[in-house]
Parts: C-alpha cells; sequence; structure tokens
C-alpha cells in the first residue's frame, strides 16, 4: 500500500504473515460488529432475540432484518473460509467435524452471547482450560462435560455477563 509491504508475501510454510493478517481480520471484524452493534440495526436484532411479535407489532419488518443478519453472517463465514482455505491450501470435507461446531457455539455462550467479544473472551477461556486438562486428557470429556454444565448453571449469560454484573454492583456502591 502507497510502495509500502504491509504484509509480506505468503510462502509455503511461512506462518507470520497469517498471523498478522489473522489479527487484522479479527480487529477488522470486532470492530464492524461493535459498529453494527451499536447502532439502530443492533438494537433491532436485541428486540427481535428477545420477542420477535413484539418487534413485528412495532412494526420492524422481522423477515428483511433475519436476511441481514443472514448475509452479515455468511459475509463473516466467507471471510474465515476463504482465510482458511487459503493457511491450509486445502479443504476437505473431512476438515471439520461435528465437535468443531459444537466447541464454536460452546465458545459463544462460555463467552457471553449478548457481548461482541464474548466469543472471544469464551475461546481464550475453553482453549485454556482444554491446555490445562490436556494431562487428563482420558478424562478430559467428562471433567469438560462438567464444568460446562456448571458454568450453564452459574452463568447463563456467559463469564462476561458476571464481570458486567460484578462491576455494575462496584459502581452501585461507591455511587452510595
Amino acid at each position: 500500500m502507497f510502495g509500502l509491504t504491509i504484509i509480506p508475501a505468503f510462502e509455503k510454510g511461512a506462518r507470520l504473515p497469517f498471523f498478522y493478517l489473522a489479527g487484522t481480520l479479527m480487529l477488522l471484524g470486532l470492530w464492524f460488529m461493535w459498529l453494527l452493534d451499536t447502532s439502530r440495526v443492533g438494537a433491532v436484532f436485541r428486540s427481535l432475540r428477545q420477542n420477535e411479535d413484539l418487534a413485528s407489532s412495532l412494526g420492524i419488518n422481522v423477515a428483511k432484518y433475519r436476511v441481514v443478519a443472514f448475509m452479515v453472517s455468511c459475509f463473516y463465514a466467507g471471510v474465515g473460509g476463504a482465510f482458511f482455505a487459503t493457511l491450509q491450501q486445502n479443504v476437505y470435507p473431512t476438515t471439520f467435524q461435528v465437535l468443531d461446531s459444537v466447541y464454536f457455539m460452546v465458545y459463544c455462550f462460555v463467552g457471553g452471547l449478548e457481548f461482541v467479544v464474548g466469543p472471544l473472551v469464551g475461546a481464550v477461556v475453553m482453549m485454556s482450560s482444554f491446555e490445562l486438562l490436556h494431562e487428563f486428557q482420558r478424562y478430559q470429556t467428562v471433567i469438560f462435560s462438567g464444568l460446562m454444565i456448571l458454568c450453564i448453571l452459574l452463568m447463563p449469560n456467559g463469564i462476561l455477563s458476571v464481570i458486567k454484573r460484578r462491576s455494575g454492583k462496584s459502581e452501585e456502591a461507591s455511587n452510595a
């Protein structure tokens, strides 16, 4: 760009350029989602998540915003898929299993569905726990399942909702 090499040539085996590109794509994607979440469209999406019938009675075109949500999801999936295919140099039907899809959903639930950075926080927490439980690989699934049940019971809206709730209580205590 303007005669400068921002990302060096992608060569086979060179992972650092992909790391920089992945970080850039992640930051741009989070920024765009934050803009969308804080806009009027984000408020409409939140109202649809709470109660579609009520949103429809207020004059919101539910079908239109479902299509918009689907378009945004497809955009992210397309960018992620293109990046993954470039990084791996091949993609087969067996590349992803059903368990991978379950893990992706778990990352979102653990971090918090209400927050833009929720899936990122969930992925960091879960990948860290996978590494910590690696020594107990035989029992990793059982331990992981038990921890997930505890998380669902104790934090139904994710880790970030607990942090938000605690910071709200501390602000109330300092204002009082």
